[in-house]
């Protein structure tokens, strides 16, 4: 089995996915075969064709219909700067990424029962179905495809705004999904999972590592080769990028003990130490730019608005590292959390 790394990466550009087969199979190399049931056709047929080696004003070449039926595929420059190619009409129909057919693969994957909603095809946000977790009540599944940090933003409030109760949230990646975000999603009851840590590839088939109801019981199973380390460099934003930084915080309210709610300025003397990074939504908030300076700010005259910032903020980590990394020794110095 493989990681999936084209595929997801796709799905979160824009255009999304749209060409003939020879484009996308370049794109998508040997996730292509597995990824070909979300390419539908979309009754359009394309009119150039696709060079191996672009550079003249007359490329990509010109597609020809001969009066015999016949398709071709001509170079527009003077002289050829490559050879024509024969063609038949299913290489020059458009394809584009379906949403429906991937949804009913998500589905069959990750084990959520589909709901009676109809999914747009060509949305960027979608109700995938429902799943039963421990509780009676059943839980939304909603996917989401963001082609940029401002379109997540945006995007994550229309789920906050739709799933008042909270919902189960998958992304392609966590590229864009910002620290804001993700610490707005414990308020809002969001459990946030991605598609890359959840679905791989094997002998071009998608298989799924894991059933979403166990990724949420058990935590995400993550590849022999991907350690902790390995981990903590990725240079990506969000879930997987995140987790060593969870870790550090964690690690530093622990230095202040269970009573860190009541001792915030120590507290964030120690996350300041551990350097952990400075979140966005509380620099806006309280016009500083620094533990240090937030330590400060909270001693002098801290507000209950900033104190609550704070501290909803500790505590999304501290519940995403109980959660993921259970074993981790700092969490008995923070227990007092459980009852909360």
């Amino acid at each position: 089995m493989k990681r999936l790394v084209s595929l997801w990466t796709a799905l979160e550009d824009r255009p999304r996915l749209r060409g003939v087969a020879h484009e996308l199979r370049a794109v998508l190399g040997e996730e292509y075969d597995a990824a070909q049931q979300f390419l539908q056709p979309n009754g359009e047929e394309a009119a150039r064709f696709p060079c191996r080696f672009p550079s003249g004003p007359g490329c990509p070449r010109h597609v020809i219909k001969d009066e015999d039926g016949s398709i071709r595929a001509v170079c527009g420059c003077t002289p050829h700067e490559c050879e024509s190619i024969s063609l038949i009409r299913p290489d020059v129909q458009i394809r584009r990424f379906d949403n429906r057919p991937f949804a009913r693969c998500l589905q069959e994957l990750l084990g959520v029962k589909p709901t009676t909603g109809r999914i747009d095809g060509l949305g960027d946000l979608f109700e995938l179905g429902t799943l039963r977790r421990l509780s009676a009540a059943r839980q939304p599944v909603v996917v989401l495809l963001p082609s940029s940090t401002e379109v997540a933003a945006a995007l994550v409030a229309v789920v906050q705004r739709s799933y008042r109760k909270g919902c189960i949230l998958l992304t392609p990646t966590d590229r864009f999904i910002s620290h804001q975000d993700e610490s707005c999603f414990v308020d809002a009851a969001i459990k946030w999972l991605v598609l890359a840590d959840l679905i791989v590839i094997d002998s071009n088939k998608l298989v799924a590592k894991q059933t979403l109801e166990d990724a949420l019981k058990y935590g995400v199973a993550r590849d022999d080769q991907e350690t902790e380390a390995a981990l903590a460099n990725k240079p990506r934003r969000g879930f997987a990028a995140n987790e060593k930084d969870h870790v550090k915080v964690v690690r530093a309210v622990a230095v202040v003990g269970k009573d860190w709610s009541r001792r915030l300025p120590e507290a964030c003397r120690e996350i300041g130490k551990a350097g952990a990074v400075f979140p966005d939504h509380i620099s806006k908030a309280d016009c500083v730019d620094s533990w240090d300076d937030l330590a400060d700010d909270i001693r002098d005259t801290g507000t209950s608005a900033q104190k609550e910032r704070v501290q909803q903020y500790v505590r999304y980590r501290i519940r995403w590292v109980r959660e993921f990394r259970p074993n981790e020794e700092s969490l008995t110095k923070v227990s007092r959390l459980r009852s909360r």
